[in-house]
């Protein structure tokens, strides 16, 4: 991702192959710590997703959870996930740490 512009309740993202996505936010919910967005453009004809952040012991976890089709893309979206994860960590200072 190398430049992300959020105007009007979209986030826009620009990706390292110059391929934009645009990103409706559904819902952001700051009491439950939580946001649900969609997706236009990309690989997917169906994208949604949410995020939420849940205390847990001393430290947070982050869910993510995504529908999109067509399943064939799913290796394509691990990937970005993995790296989405991975700039969250090194943002945060934290390590990745992998799903039970």
């Amino acid at each position: 991702m190398i430049k992300t512009i959020y105007e009007n309740g979209v986030r826009t993202i620009t990706f390292g192959n110059w391929m934009e996505v645009l990103e409706p936010i559904v819902t952001l919910d700051e009491t439950r710590h939580g946001l649900v967005w969609a997706a236009q453009g990309g690989v997917t004809t169906h994208y949604s997703a949410s995020m939420q952040v849940v205390s847990e012991g001393d430290g947070a976890r982050i869910i993510w959870t995504v529908d999109f089709l067509p399943d064939g893309v799913a290796p394509r979206i691990a990937a970005a996930m993995k790296a989405g994860i991975a700039a969250i960590g090194a943002h945060l200072g934290q390590s990745e740490r992998q799903a039970p």
